[in-house]
């Protein structure tokens, strides 16, 4: 895949969806079904982060507020930081803190290759 970024970028959607399809299966790709963050989260684990990934007319911002209205983490329980230069280490420091005291933190990384 790294190759596609590189080469041929319009390809890597398609390698993307096949990797998952591959690896965790298709029910990871279901997308006549609106996101459930809800369920993901209750699937989850606190040692392990929810990723999503963007693809062109896919934003998750929407369902995981939603979700943090719903579940109660609003206010002082969510933060957001968006990564870039010099940001690591307060998202760190964030991923952290929060995941001592229970609180949702939600790390947007953008990569280039993905805003095809």
């Amino acid at each position: 895949m790294v190759f596609l970024v590189h080469f041929r970028p319009d390809k890597i959607h398609g390698a993307l969806r096949g990797f998952v399809s591959a690896t965790l299966g298709s029910d990871f790709l279901d997308e006549d079904e609106p996101m459930d963050v809800g369920k993901a989260y209750a699937e989850s684990v606190a040692a392990t982060p929810l990723i999503f990934i963007l693809g062109q007319q896919v934003d998750p911002l929407k369902y995981i507020f939603r979700f943090a209205e719903e579940s109660g983490f609003t206010g002082s329980k969510l933060k957001m930081i968006t990564l870039g230069s010099g940001q690591e280490e307060k998202a760190k420091e964030l991923i952290k803190d929060f995941c001592t005291v229970g609180r949702l933190s939600l790390v947007l990384a953008v990569a280039s290759f993905l805003l095809l």
